[in-house]
């Protein structure tokens, strides 16, 4: 994508459709990787990451680093805010969820 393209898609359009587009890209967003991480889950509580063969002697942690080039830190914090903390990390987004719950604890 270029700033030409950009431009013709733009140039002539509100700057409030503008934004509420931009706004439906960061709830899409968030959904799509609310649903990536409890695929995550899912697989690191069952245990199925080890049928790919690739990784049938592998840990969790170096399976979703190989495969999806996510650090096991980052996923768990985002585990944690998505599963404990639902609503507010759909309202405040998972960084400062995640702020609070290392700084304050569960409370």
């Amino acid at each position: 994508m270029h700033i030409r393209e950009l431009k013709k898609q733009f140039d002539t359009t509100a700057i409030s459709t503008i934004e509420k587009e931009a706004d439906a890209c960061i709830v899409n967003h968030l959904t799509a990787r609310k649903e990536f991480i409890g695929i995550l889950f899912y697989l690191e509580r069952t245990k199925r990451f080890k049928e790919n063969k690739t990784f049938k002697d592998a840990t969790f942690g170096q399976y979703i680093s190989d495969r999806f080039h996510l650090l096991y830190g980052t996923y768990h914090r985002e585990r944690r805010a998505f599963f404990s903390f639902p609503h507010e990390a759909e309202k405040h987004g998972v960084g400062v969820v995640s702020k609070a719950i290392t700084r304050c604890g569960p409370m």
